[in-house]
């Protein structure tokens, strides 16, 4: 399952070449960031994906999904990351750090 994800990830990057992921490559104010955090957890009654977006100014965006899928408790993690990635994405932040434990 987890390749899945990836290949989403790359079906992505090769099919949308409007985006492009820009690393910073000079000093940018710290609040300018937003934060991104995510987790996911596999169980006897499923899997579950979540993330919470958190803006410069404080304000919080909570994402979560069940997932159909019979997957590992890794692929839930990478699922959440991917959809707190597709948000950031349609919101367009152009500031953004990530944490996870995974």
């Amino acid at each position: 399952m987890e390749n899945s994800v990836l290949s989403q990830i790359e079906n992505f990057s090769q099919t949308d070449t409007s985006r492009y992921i820009n690393f910073v490559d000079k000093p940018v104010h710290k609040t300018l960031f937003w934060k991104l955090f995510f987790d996911g957890s596999k169980s006897n009654d499923g899997a579950r994906a979540g993330c919470i977006l958190l803006s410069p100014k404080g304000e919080k965006t909570m994402l979560t999904c069940r997932l159909e899928l019979d997957c590992t408790n890794n692929t839930a993690e990478y699922e959440a990351l991917v959809q707190g990635l597709h948000k950031v994405i349609g919101l367009n932040i152009k500031y953004l750090q990530v944490f996870g434990d995974s």
